[in-house]
């Protein structure tokens, strides 16, 4: 045998001993761990430690082809404390029994008393750890435990954590809320010119609820509930508007009409309904239904301040008229498409009047596309950014174009 061969030969017999002598040391079987859809994080009762509520998949009460769902609920929520999280996460093996398995969590929900505090350390373990998924949405839950967001139940989904998902994502329907997972958030955390937002949950007011209570009994369909109107119906959420950061604190919230202003600045406005007035009476309404658009910020200093040109371009259709109109004449068109560019411009301007003078955060991106375009001027101001952005003059423009009007011309009028 030559030198040579004898070479492959001895190459081939380390590799198999080393394929056959590998294994991972720290291997979990799936059925020994207990695998987490969503998390809440609450600041516990016992001062300076943090609570994490988490929504654990029972899988013998999930329905499959070959089986019927199981009697009980399909998630066990369960609650553990630590003085830092992932002393929390540890500690849950004392009620579970089982490690806690990540890779299948949608949604981190955070109250709003730990947001303002920071998120920075609440986060560290979830940015550090190879197991928690980065496209899981961050959430901020307003004015209620995270916890009691995770014990709520949805008349859709099984699984109320992936409820809660689809209420973010829902956003794009309406683009009055915002869609944020992990990994932007943490991005946008620690890059300069710009603060991270997050989507804001919220229970529904508790007189709206009870309006839709009182008008279902007197319609005689009360969906199931109670018969004595005294009994209630669990509380329900909804995701809208948005949750203002600067740094990792929670500065403040955008209401549904400045969420939708900061999303056109950002072209995520994808879907949604701009209600116009009528022309002729302004006491009726047009629908007109959003189909794209793009949002563009160039900011320039100009004799030593800095302007923040905002460009908006919308492509929209006609989706209902309640008022005689005749959208066969241009000069129609051209007067929805005058009215809708001021809808844009005002929902723009009022997200920008909140981020400077109620919350000084620079959530548009000035700063970060100042960097970009004149990297030394940016050098002289990003110190003092703060103190720059509330005082950057803003000039708005949008282009709104209305391509159908869906078939009917001249709509059905009352006899």
């Amino acid at each position: 045998m030559t030198r040579f061969r004898r070479s492959i030969v001895l190459a081939g017999l380390v590799l198999t001993l080393l394929l056959l002598g590998t294994s991972c040391w720290n291997a979990v079987e799936l059925d020994r761990r207990a695998l987490v859809m969503g998390v809440g994080i609450d600041k516990a009762k016992e001062e300076g430690k943090i609570a994490l509520t988490v929504q654990i998949v029972k899988p013998g009460q999930l329905p499959t082809p070959r089986r019927a769902p199981g009697p009980g609920p399909p998630v066990w929520v369960v609650t553990s404390t630590g003085y830092t999280v992932f002393d929390a996460v540890r500690n849950f093996v004392l009620q579970s029994g089982r490690k806690l398995f990540w890779a299948h969590m949608v949604v981190i929900v955070i109250s709003e008393e730990v947001a303002r505090e920071g998120l920075a350390p609440v986060l560290d373990f979830f940015d550090r750890d190879a197991e928690p998924r980065r496209l899981s949405k961050v959430i901020i839950a307003k004015g209620i435990a995270a916890k009691e967001i995770m014990k709520g139940q949805h008349e859709l989904e099984t699984i109320p954590a992936a409820a809660i998902r689809d209420l973010v994502e829902g956003f794009t329907s309406v683009s009055t809320a915002v869609s944020v997972n992990l990994n932007e958030f943490l991005k946008r955390m620690s890059a300069g010119g710009v603060e991270p937002v997050a989507a804001r949950i919220e229970v529904v007011a508790a007189e709206e609820r009870e309006k839709a209570e009182e008008k279902a009994l007197q319609s005689g369909d009360d969906g199931g509930m109670a018969e004595d109107p005294r009994l209630k119906a669990p509380p329900r959420f909804r995701v809208t508007g948005a949750a203002v950061f600067k740094g990792d604190r929670l500065a403040g919230w955008l209401n549904r009409p400045e969420t939708r202003g900061y999303l056109w600045t950002q072209g995520k406005v994808v879907s949604g309904i701009v209600v116009l007035k009528c022309p002729q009476n302004e006491k009726e309404t047009i629908g007109i239904e959003l189909i794209r658009s793009e949002g563009e910020i160039k900011p320039r200093v100009q004799e030593g301040r800095v302007v923040a040109e905002v460009k908006v371009k919308a492509e929209a259709h006609v989706g209902d008229v309640l008022c005689p109109l005749d959208l066969t004449k241009p000069e129609t068109l051209r007067l929805l498409e005058k009215r809708m560019n001021t809808v844009i411009e005002n929902e723009v301007r009022a997200a920008f009047r909140k981020a400077q003078e109620g919350l000084r955060a620079d959530i548009f991106g000035v700063g970060a596309a100042l960097h970009r375009s004149s990297p030394g001027q940016w050098k002289k101001l990003k110190d003092r950014w703060d103190e720059v952005f509330p005082e950057v003059q803003v000039e708005i423009k949008a282009d709104a174009k209305i391509r159908r009007v869906n078939l009917v011309l001249k709509p059905a009028q009352p006899k």
